[in-house]
C-alpha cells in the first residue's frame, strides 16, 4: 500500500477526502466525524503556538472559531494531499502569524508614540521587539484611564487625525494633543518605575 513520507497510509487522506465530499453534499454526520476529534487538537495547537502572544482565553476561543469558520468556507479547496487535520492546523498557523504581525505592529506604534511625545524628538518608527518588551508595553498601555486609551487607540491604531478624534469625542484638537501627550508620559513613567530608566536603551532598532 502506498504510504506518506512518515509511513502513514494514504488511506487516511482518502477517508478524510471522502468525508469532506460528503460534508459538501450536506452530510452533517461527516462534519461531526471530521471535527469532533480535531477540536481538542486544534485548541492545543493554538495554545502552544500563540503562547508568545499572551492571548486571553477569549482570544484563543475566537481564533479557534475563526479557524473552523475559514475551514468551512474553504472546504471545497481541500485536496487529497494531506490529512484534514493537517490542513486545518495550517489555517490556524496562518491566523496565528497574522495575529502576531498585528500585535507587533501595534506595539511598535505604542513605542513610537512614547518616544515622540516623551522625548520631544522624531525617532524611527521601526523596532525589533522581544517578547518581554512587548509585554511591558502592553502593561503600560492597559494601565491608562479609558479616555486616554481611546485617544491613543484612535490616533495610533485607527490612524485618525487629531481633528477627527476631536470631532468623534466632541472635544477640542488641543485637548486631544494634551491627552495623547499625557498618556504617553504616563506609559513612559510606568515603564521606568517598574522596569528601570534604561528600558528603552535595550530596544534594538531595525536597520
Amino acid at each position: 500500500m502506498p504510504s506518506s513520507k512518515r509511513g502513514r497510509p494514504k488511506k487516511i487522506w482518502t477517508e478524510d477526502y471522502q468525508k469532506v465530499q460528503r460534508l459538501i453534499q450536506g452530510d452533517q454526520q461527516a462534519g461531526c466525524e471530521l471535527f469532533t476529534n480535531l477540536l481538542p487538537l486544534l485548541e492545543a495547537f493554538i495554545r502552544k503556538y500563540s503562547k508568545p502572544l499572551n492571548l486571553t482565553p477569549e482570544e484563543i476561543t475566537d481564533l479557534k472559531n475563526d479557524t473552523i469558520l475559514t475551514a468551512l468556507l474553504k472546504i471545497e479547496t481541500f485536496a487529497k494531499k494531506a490529512k484534514f487535520s493537517t490542513w486545518v492546523l495550517g489555517i490556524a498557523k496562518n491566523k496565528i502569524l497574522c495575529e502576531r504581525a498585528k500585535k507587533v505592529k501595534e506595539t511598535k506604534q505604542i513605542l513610537a508614540c512614547i518616544h515622540s511625545f516623551s522625548l520631544h524628538q522624531e525617532l524611527p518608527l521601526r523596532y525589533v521587539l522581544k517578547k518581554e518588551e512587548y509585554q511591558v508595553l502592553q502593561e503600560a498601555y492597559h494601565q491608562l484611564p479609558d479616555r486616554e486609551k481611546i485617544v491613543i487607540y484612535l490616533r495610533f491604531f485607527a490612524y485618525y487625525t487629531e481633528m477627527e478624534i476631536a470631532k468623534s469625542l466632541s472635544i477640542s484638537q488641543p485637548e486631544v494633543s494634551y491627552l495623547s501627550k499625557q498618556a504617553c508620559q504616563k506609559m513612559r513613567l510606568f515603564i521606568e518605575n517598574n522596569y528601570g530608566e534604561n528600558f528603552f536603551l535595550y530596544i534594538t532598532k531595525e536597520a
